[in-house]
């Protein structure tokens, strides 16, 4: 029988949805990098803004913490961000959020 660690570690596969991605301290993950938007209030007008996050097994990233750099690969370019904030989901995976650094 397969466990459900096991069937998040595949999910986040590098050779399917995931990618490698690498935290501060040289903490290597697979996580799903994703450029989703929220709603932001600028001078009393509410926008969109973009809000890139990291899904990954709340296991692997247990230690990170915000303001810890993390170093992600988009399209050929190595980009750093900061993390924001980490969601715990509840199911085994968190949603890291990030600003650029």
């Amino acid at each position: 029988m397969i466990s459900v660690d096991d069937d998040l570690a595949e999910c986040l596969n590098i050779s399917d949805f995931g990618q490698a991605v690498i935290f501060e301290g040289g903490l290597e993950v697979n996580a799903r990098f994703i450029v989703g938007t929220g709603p932001v209030e600028i001078y009393g007008v509410k926008v969109e803004a973009t809000e890139p996050s990291l899904t990954c097994r709340t296991v692997d990233v247990a230690d990170v913490r915000r303001g810890h750099t993390v170093t992600v690969e988009i399209d050929g370019q190595t980009v750093t961000f900061k993390v924001e904030r980490k969601q715990n989901v509840g199911t085994g995976l968190s949603v890291v959020y990030l600003q650029t650094s």
